[in-house]
C-alpha cells in the first residue's frame, strides 16, 4: 500500500480481470496493524485513495479488515480516521456504511485457538471488519 508502482500495477491487473465485471469487492488486510504500528497510514492514502477510486461505482463495495486490537478500533484508532477520511477528503469516491454511530467498525469478532507449536497454551485473535460502499457521487 505504500508504493506507488507496485499499487498501479495490482490496479492493471485488476483491470485485466475484471474488464466484463459489473460489481466490484475490494479486500484490503491490514494485517498486523501494518499501517498504524510503522506509522506508514500517511504514505498509504494516496494509493488507497487510487484503489477507491478504481473501485468505485455501482455496486461496488471495500471491506476494511483489522487486527481486532484497540489501536485500529479505539476512540482516534485508525477505522476511526479511516472513516473520517472517507466522509471529507475522500467523499467524492466511497461513501462510507458504519452500523450505529459511525464512530466504529462494522463489526468485531474474536475467537481462541491452541497454536500447533505450542498446543498447551490457548492464544487469542481478533478482527474488526468495516464496510465501504464505494457509490460514486457528483460532486
Amino acid at each position: 500500500m505504500t508504493d506507488q508502482l507496485s499499487n498501479t500495477t495490482l490496479i492493471q491487473c485488476a483491470t485485466i480481470k475484471s474488464n466484463n465485471v459489473p460489481q466490484k469487492l475490494l479486500v484490503v488486510a491490514n494485517f498486523n496493524a501494518f499501517l498504524e504500528r510503522q506509522g506508514k497510514r500517511k504514505d498509504a492514502e494516496p494509493q488507497i485513495e487510487e484503489l477507491f477510486r478504481y473501485a468505485s461505482g455501482k455496486n461496488s463495495v471495500a471491506i476494511w479488515t483489522e487486527p481486532g486490537m484497540n489501536r485500529a478500533t479505539a476512540q482516534g484508532g485508525l477505522l476511526q480516521s479511516l472513516g473520517e477520511r472517507v466522509r471529507t477528503a475522500w467523499g467524492r469516491f466511497p461513501q462510507h456504511n458504519f452500523a450505529g454511530t459511525g464512530a466504529g467498525p462494522m463489526a468485531t469478532c474474536s475467537a481462541h485457538f491452541r497454536p500447533p507449536l505450542r498446543p498447551s497454551e490457548i492464544a487469542r485473535v481478533g478482527l474488526a471488519v468495516m464496510r465501504i460502499d464505494l457509490v460514486r457521487t457528483d460532486e
